[in-house]
């Protein structure tokens, strides 16, 4: 499959699938932030990238990505994305979250979970989602399970936003102080705007 180099160099520093999920915009706090998903290959190359799906499974949604159903379905990506961060910043900050703001998500769980079953594989068991064919949905549908799954923790300890950029990210540090998404996205352009303000 043709590699995507702007998918490649999205750095993963969530610490969870639907937190590298929703830092796939350049930027929360900036409205001229760039959108990493321009088209629905976009989106379908950065799951393969987060091993949702197989190669062949890619091919096949990216040989209806220039559809107006592609299209549609991106939008339907891009709606979830907003919403899941809205409820999960809200987390990272310890606000309330009441039934309004879960309803979006739980529209989603009703369209997406008749479809995972488990599956015996030699000596484990893993979970698939049985689509029809070519379904778009398939490439969603590991990130509605993830988002879920962490919201159920019920843990907001280390859930973070970066002041900076806005991404959200799983403090996994001992000392749990950690401030950024990544010293190398946001960390060191301010650490060097300070010294350059302390030093002029």
């Amino acid at each position: 499959m043709v590699k995507n180099n702007k998918i490649d160099e999205i750095i993963l520093c969530g610490g969870r699938l639907c937190l590298d999920f929703v830092n796939t915009v350049s930027s929360w706090t900036e409205e001229s932030a760039t959108d990493y998903f321009a088209n629905l290959s976009d989106f379908a190359y950065w799951c393969l990238r987060m091993k949702c799906i197989d190669p062949k499974e890619c091919e096949k949604v990216v040989a209806k990505a220039e559809t107006n159903e592609a299209q549609v379905f991106l939008e339907e990506v891009k709606a979830f994305r907003q919403h899941v961060y809205t409820l999960l910043l809200r987390r990272s900050t310890h606000q309330k979250i009441s039934s309004s703001h879960l309803s979006f998500l739980n529209t989603q769980l009703q369209s997406y979970i008749p479809y995972v079953a488990l599956e015996s594989y030699a000596n484990e068991i893993k979970r698939e989602w049985k689509f029809p064919k070519a379904d778009f949905r398939v490439l969603l549908a590991p990130i509605v399970y993830d988002a879920y799954e962490l919201l159920l923790k019920n843990d907001t300890g280390r859930l973070k936003n970066c002041p900076k950029c806005g991404w959200l990210f799983l403090d996994t540090t001992k000392n749990g102080k950690r401030k950024w998404c990544s010293m190398q996205m946001c960390g060191s352009n301010v650490k060097a705007l300070e010294w350059y303000h302390r030093n002029k």
